[in-house]
């Protein structure tokens, strides 16, 4: 189910409840939502790039060939969820949460991650920045990373 609360600055703000089990190929890219709710979605090749998720709820989802490249991922909760085979290069990712999730051949590179806690979760072959790892943003606790990770040179 997806429970969305649509903010647009030309049209006010929209809420709406979808119960679908999936979501595939959408554009949403520059769309801001506030307190998305994603529970047991699978999101395949959906366009977020620069989309403004503010304080969204991910449960047991699936986001596979995703892109959220230069997206805005503030106080995002991600709690049991996968992530695969998707790009959030530049990204902002401030003050998110990220429990018992599964990161598989994702693109960090060049995204801002401060205030972020991975917690339980495995990282497997995914990219970071030198710059990240440098300035210690990724509060990583009981993180299994995995053969594969790359740490591209600015």
């Amino acid at each position: 189910m997806i429970t969305i609360t649509y903010i647009d600055e030309n049209f006010g703000t929209d809420f709406c409840e979808l119960v679908v089990p999936a979501l595939s190929g959408l554009n949403w890219s520059g769309r801001s939502f506030h307190r998305a709710s994603f529970e047991g979605l699978t999101l395949t090749q959906m366009q977020l790039c620069r989309a403004r998720l503010r304080n969204a709820f991910f449960l047991r989802s699936v986001l596979t060939q995703c892109d959220l490249d230069e997206a805005l991922l503030a106080n995002a909760v991600f709690m049991d969820c996968e992530i695969r085979d998707s790009t959030l290069r530049g990204a902002q990712i401030i003050g998110a949460v990220f429990e018992r999730c599964r990161f598989s051949q994702v693109d960090f590179s060049e995204a801002v991650i401060e205030g972020c806690s991975f917690e339980e979760c495995v990282i497997v072959a995914c990219t970071f920045s030198d710059e990240q790892i440098m300035a210690n943003a990724l509060d990583i606790d009981e993180a299994v990373l995995r053969v594969g990770n790359r740490f591209a040179s600015g």
